[in-house]
């Protein structure tokens, strides 16, 4: 008959001979991390004060509250313990650990696990995050669950969360395959707000193990999303320099230009001067130029711009086969000297003729802000012409980036970016 016990019900458990004898105890389960739902392979039973063995799953006859029994003609012969590559340790990574649940994304400390024990094999469910299982571990569910239907008459529910959400997060799992593995597969599955709070919400080795198992583009929005630039800082030192700049590459220039300007002057010429993207590298050299508290701080140098004779089909085809443009709203005409001539939206472009030139698209009164124009002469103009992205120029009316909405608002409000 299947059954769900709790881990703590057997933890610190004797281990015994079929018969009854005393062996030991159990100190610990490991299970097979690569499963959805991992499958405890060995029991970990301490013999005297120091000497640790496995005890395979195929050896126990049964689990009752006397504790693990082995079958007959099992216990001569077993395996010191030793840590094997893949396995999860439910004592010593997740029991008492804070995990990720990635349904709810956000961090949770386990107080207990909820296993399912089947004639077959015995396999890890859910962790418990609630109250019941702190109480259960201390011995006083009973009395716990008396006082609160005296009191409330209601009964305290456990806080299960499904394996298949669960992130271990502890130190020893970092680096590993199965780590990697899990992380990719569960955390990417966020949203990059979501795992930057999560983040931002861990201890420091937990934080590093995190950051440093996500992918290049993944890691590049976690620090697009992180509050403080500092601590962006700190993830990107995690990495090492070599795949910091990789990450940095895969950041929007305006977000990338925030970290950078946190590293020493040296340390961020160097990241730059690594990136294979040359273009890149002068956009990001450029915004860190930019005078804080001004308009070209905040500018991105991600917008579409197209010569006059250009074509609408020009125009969409080059925003196609861009990564990426934040500015994307508006197509910006401009001449051979890069001087901003006249602008066009999106909308009208997709509703124009495909060989219908720039010139004949584009409004040639156009609102833009000054490279050295204060945040709250930006604000101004959003405000004024109801624009969701402004084109910013030089004092020679060169386009040199575009603000967008968001990061107006964001330098007038602080406390408004990220909530």
């Amino acid at each position: 008959m299947d059954v769900f016990i709790f881990l703590t019900d057997i933890m610190a458990k004797p281990w015994r001979t079929h018969a009854g004898s005393r062996l030991g105890k159990v100190v610990d389960f490991a299970a097979d991390g690569g499963e959805t739902y991992p499958r405890v392979t060995h029991f970990v039973c301490r013999r005297g004060r120091r000497d640790r063995v496995r005890v395979p799953w195929e050896a126990i006859a049964r689990l009752d509250k006397g504790g693990v029994y082995l079958r007959e003609q099992e216990g001569g012969r077993l395996e010191p313990y030793e840590r094997r590559p893949g396995e999860i340790l439910l004592v010593a990574d997740v029991l008492d650990k804070q995990i990720v649940d990635v349904n709810g994304a956000k961090v949770e400390r386990v107080n207990d696990i909820h296993l399912l024990n089947t004639e077959r094999d015995l396999r890890v469910v859910h962790v418990e995050t609630g109250v019941r299982g702190m109480f259960r571990r201390l011995g006083l569910l009973r009395v716990f669950d008396a006082v609160t239907r005296w009191l409330f008459d209601y009964t305290v529910k456990e806080r299960f969360i499904n394996w298949r959400y669960v992130q271990p997060l502890g130190e020893p799992l970092a680096g590993t395959p199965l780590h990697l593995s899990v992380a990719g597969q569960r955390l990417r599955a966020l949203h990059p707000a979501e795992l930057a709070d999560i983040i931002e919400d861990l201890p420091q080795p937990q934080r590093a193990a995190v950051f440093a198992a996500l992918d290049d583009d993944t890691a590049a929005e976690i620090l697009e999303e992180v509050d403080e630039p500092e601590m962006a800082v700190d993830l990107l030192e995690v990495v090492g320099e070599e795949r910091a700049g990789d990450i940095i590459e895969e950041m929007d220039p305006d977000e990338a230009a925030d970290v950078l300007a946190e590293l020493d002057e040296n340390q961020a010429q160097e990241l730059i001067g690594a990136m294979d993207d040359e273009e890149l590298a002068e956009d990001l050299r450029e915004l860190l130029a930019q005078k804080e508290g001004t308009a070209g701080s905040i500018m991105t140098t991600e917008y579409l711009a197209v010569r006059r004779e250009d074509t609408v089909g020009d125009a969409l085809r080059r925003l196609k086969a861009a990564e990426d443009v934040e500015a994307y709203n508006y197509v910006y005409v401009v001449d051979d000297d890069d001087v901003l001539l006249g602008v066009f939206s999106l909308r009208d472009a997709l509703l124009a003729k495909r060989k219908t030139r720039a010139a004949e698209l584009m409004g040639e009164r156009v609102v833009a802000a000054k490279v050295d124009d204060r945040p709250e002469r930006v604000f101004e103009l959003f405000g004024k012409y109801g624009f969701g992205a402004l084109p910013v120029t030089d004092e020679e009316g060169k386009l040199k980036g575009a603000i967008m909405l968001y990061d107006a608002v964001a330098a007038m409000y602080p406390e408004f970016e990220k909530e």
